[in-house]
């Protein structure tokens, strides 16, 4: 009997080993997706600090196994290239985030060099527009075109009129959404709250709730709902009114990306623990979870008759799944991180944008039509015109 239990506890000893490296590969590939996100939202010192850390933990570790600790490198160095590259090319920073203006004939970027610029469609310069002390990662127009919102790494937001005057700014926000009727915005910050805001920029509420950055929002197609999604794992529904409404829980890390389908009845998040989870609003269930490759989900988007969902992700890939949780097809063809999917008007077209420093076009069926060459640095946002 002593033999048997010596044998057991041994065993245990092992499975109890095993499941502690696995845990500890975990958290190291998760450390490594989270150095290149902040790296690609402009936020380099938070992307160093995290480099920094990491690099402490990895020196001292004795579990994590040599596939892990090369990928986690790898991450490392590509973030330390980037900001050197940065640093030593200054006029050529990279372009963050690009929008059309409602009637398509203007487009804003926003950049790595702290400005964001206003274009005609011939390409000539409008406007440089300058105040923000870091880069500008998210650029968005709203809805009547008269304004335009920009937040950026200084961990700011601001409105701007077409004129370039800066309307205000609003601290510590990190996320921004516009209503669908242009009169509302909603903002999500580094202080775990998210506020609602007239378009002069007036308060009209903060919404307390997260424990954590609220890292992505989205209005609802009728105007009536606001999802949010935080780095304490975490989706949380609001009304107009502040009142929160409903949390969902079911993500096992920081949630990335929050899309609602076309009809309004279903919201998609994307997250670092490498799922998507479906949500059914009526109900206040988690419906269905989409769990490809095994790798993070940076961006989810609905086609346009809300049948059809796309992921991109850190394993070069897109996927498209259908809404009953069936996937319909991979688009391998990047060599690097995708960032950025979105499908065009009438949803026969998808664009993506990647690290490896292309667009690529799609067409429903997975095949590649098309891919746009000219950038010198990663795409980390596409969008299409309205036509």
């Amino acid at each position: 009997m002593g033999i048997v239990a010596s044998v057991m506890a041994v065993g245990a000893g092992i499975a109890g080993f095993m499941a502690l490296k696995t845990s500890v590969d975990s958290q190291f590939v998760t450390e490594s997706y989270k150095m290149l996100s902040l790296m690609n939202g402009n936020l380099e010192l938070e992307a160093l600090v995290e480099v920094v850390e990491t690099g402490e933990r990895l020196k001292k570790d004795q579990i994590a196994s040599p596939d892990t600790k090369i990928r986690v490198i790898t991450s490392m160095q590509e973030v330390i290239y980037a900001i050197k590259e940065k640093n030593r090319f200054a006029h050529s920073a990279s372009v963050t985030s690009v929008a059309f203006s409602p009637d398509g004939k203007t487009i804003a970027t926003g950049s790595g060099d702290n400005t964001f610029k206003l274009w005609n469609l011939e390409g000539k310069e409008i406007q440089t527009l300058k105040g923000h002390s870091s880069g500008v990662s998210s650029v968005a127009f709203s809805p009547d075109g008269k304004t335009i919102a920009t937040g950026s790494g200084d961990n700011t937001f601001k409105l701007w009129n077409l004129e370039g005057k800066e309307i205000q700014t609003l601290k510590g926000e990190i996320s921004v959404a516009f209503s669908p009727d242009g009169k509302t915005i909603a903002t999500g910050s580094v202080d775990n709250t998210v506020k609602l805001w007239q378009i002069d920029g007036k308060e009209i509420q903060t919404l307390k709730g997260h424990s954590a950055w609220v890292s992505s929002v989205a209005f609802s197609p009728d105007g009536k709902t606001i999802a949010t999604g935080s780095q304490d794992k975490t989706v949380k529904l609001w009304n107009l009114e502040g009142k929160e409404i409903q949390t969902f829980k079911g993500h096992s890390s920081d949630v990335t990306s929050v899309a609602f389908s076309p009809d309004g009845k279903t919201i998609a998040t994307g997250s670092y623990d490498t799922t998507v989870k479906l949500w059914d609003i009526e109900v206040s269930k988690e419906i269905q979870t989409l769990k490809g490759d095994s790798s993070i989900v940076f961006s989810v988007a609905f086609s346009p008759d809300g049948k059809t969902i796309a992921l991109g992700s850190y394993d070069k890939t897109v996927e498209l799944w259908n809404i009953e949780g069936k996937k319909i097809q991979t688009l391998k063809g990047h060599s690097s991180i995708v960032w950025s999917v979105t499908f065009s008007p009438d949803g026969k077209t998808i664009a993506t944008g990647s690290n490896d420093n292309t667009v690529k076009l799609w067409n429903i069926e997975g095949k590649e039509i098309q891919t746009l060459k000219g950038h010198s640095k990663r795409i980390s946002s596409v969008a299409f015109s309205p036509d």
